[in-house]
């Protein structure tokens, strides 16, 4: 190497080991190659703090940057800010594919036929074979509650890419939605193959088995959808459901408790461990769960209908 490159030889070798000495905050790959890998391994929140690093540090209106943001937000459930992000990217970029089936899956939460009939029709004409496609018109058809159809094109996005475990957890809920049990449950399976650490898989199987009234098989696929992400207040409200459906009451107060320490997505929480106390007559602690949902979701009419009647009944049995 000396001999082919002698002048410029002793010139790359400083220049490399200047940039391996280099602080990680003089370049961005490093916070950027971690919040791709967090995002993989489901570490939505930390990944959504790398991205927004990369944007804080001069680096904002970038499409791939902005589509990271707008998927970490989907994953939290933050569908307000996700169709934010998606449609400044849109705006940059009208013809770019990438993840817009986050974008679809926001756009059918949130119930926007119109935008998700927009979606579909713009890239069903511009990319009609993609999955990404696919997955968009197949959420159209969900929303439009023809599911035969959207089953139709969800499996045609997994023709097109059978390794993404989130198309197979749709087919399954298309499935549910028409009440084939068994082809529902092959599909959230079929998700866990391609995902073992995708806890949509599980938790779509722990549904299913709790609306047939199977609540053991139930609790262990919500425990594993636990295991997959153990801050989500999703999965320990729906295992303190079964919990107390098994009668293991204090198991279920536990689940609760935990669900509004870790933020309570739902807001089902403390209703539902209100509801517990009072199924034990214990209406001191339902009062004060009562009282704190008030506080923190100001349903007024539901708590001031059990403080009535409650207060009827201390003052019929005092």
């Amino acid at each position: 190497m000396r001999e082919i490159f002698p002048s410029s030889f002793n010139d790359k070798i400083s220049t490399c080991k200047s940039l391996c000495t280099q602080p990680p905050e003089s370049s961005w790959m490093p916070d950027w190659f971690e919040s791709l890998a967090l995002s993989r391994f489901h570490m939505d929140s930390e990944a959504l703090r790398k991205a927004e690093i990369l944007i804080s540090r001069g680096l904002p209106g970038i499409p791939m940057i902005l589509t990271q943001i707008a998927a970490c937000s989907n994953h939290l459930h933050d569908h307000e800010k996700t169709v934010d992000v998606f449609k400044s990217i849109r705006a940059m970029d009208p013809l770019r594919i990438d993840r817009m089936n986050l974008y679809s899956d926001s756009l059918y939460i949130r119930g926007d036929r119109v935008q998700l009939c927009d979606l579909a029709h713009s890239f069903f004409e511009t990319h009609k074979f993609s999955f990404e496609t696919c997955c968009i018109v197949g959420n159209y058809y969900g929303l439009r509650r023809e599911n035969e159809q959207a089953i139709r094109f969800f499996q045609r996005a997994l023709r097109l890419n059978p390794g993404v475990a989130s198309i197979w957890v749709l087919v399954g809920h298309e499935f549910m939605e028409l009440k084939n049990n068994a082809a529902a449950c092959m599909s959230y399976r079929r998700a866990i193959e391609v995902d073992p650490l995708d806890y949509r898989g599980w938790y779509g199987l722990g549904q299913m088995y709790d609306i047939i009234k199977m609540p053991t098989y139930s609790l262990f696929y919500y425990q594993q959808a636990h295991l997959c992400k153990p801050q989500d207040s999703r999965m320990l409200v729906a295992l303190g459901d079964v919990y107390q459906k098994m009668g293991r009451l204090r198991n279920a107060e536990k689940c609760f408790i935990s669900a509004f320490k870790y933020g309570d997505v739902e807001g089902t929480a403390l209703w539902m461990l209100a509801k517990l106390y009072e199924s034990e007559n214990q209406m001191q602690r339902a009062a004060r769960s009562y009282e704190e949902y008030l506080r923190e979701y100001q349903e007024l009419e539901v708590a001031y209908t059990f403080f009535a009647m409650n207060l009827i009944l201390w003052q019929v049995f005092a």
